[in-house]
């Protein structure tokens, strides 16, 4: 049989060997309560609780707390034999500033945007595909003059290719087959989704 005492305001029910506590809450203090909220609210700018102002309230909540984003930086991988074209690419391309510290597995490369990549170099072997680069992720470059990167990128030898999901963007894949989707961006913010 349960045992339950009543000790300091909690009640405590003993069941064979544990002991489990549930805090009880006279009814002075739910009338306290509510005289402290109500007192809170004055007249003039008094909004009543409703389930929408809690949603609205969980959803700030989430904007602020519990989202992730993406970071400025990126890893890319290369056959080492693509150093050359990869540097024209990220530098004559897309405007990258190459960081002039020389690496012998790796190039390092800045943006305007403060946004960096480093890439890489691997054995031909190693490395993916050009065509298996293209079912990897796809990543989003925001430029500030669309046609002029475009234009400098067809000197760098790189084609726009179709993408028939989206043809409101240009879509380019690097010497590695890395596959950028370029976005037209307005003082360093992109313009569309």
């Amino acid at each position: 049989m349960d045992k339950i005492t009543r000790i300091a305001g909690h009640q405590e029910l003993k069941r064979g060997k544990g002991t489990q506590r549930a805090r009880t809450i006279s009814t002075a203090m739910i009338s306290a309560a509510a005289f402290l909220l109500l007192s809170s609210v004055h007249e003039s700018n008094a909004q009543p609780i409703t389930a929408t102002s809690r949603v609205d309230r969980r959803e700030e909540a989430m904007t602020y707390h519990n989202h992730a984003g993406l970071g400025v930086g990126i890893r890319l991988t290369a056959a080492v034999d693509l150093r050359p074209r990869m540097r024209s690419f990220m530098v004559d391309g897309l405007g990258g500033v190459r960081r002039e510290d020389e690496q012998k597995d790796r190039d390092y490369f800045r943006f305007p945007n403060g946004s960096r990549a480093v890439v890489f170099y691997v054995d031909p072997d190693k490395a993916l595909t050009y065509e298996q680069a293209k079912c990897g992720a796809w990543l989003e470059m925001n430029v500030v003059d669309l046609s002029r990167t475009m234009k400098s990128l067809e000197q760098a030898g790189i084609r726009p290719f179709d993408y028939l999901v989206d043809t409101s963007h240009n879509y380019v894949q690097a010497p590695n087959g890395q596959v950028f989707r370029l976005v037209a961006a307005e003082n360093g913010k992109p313009m569309s989704p």
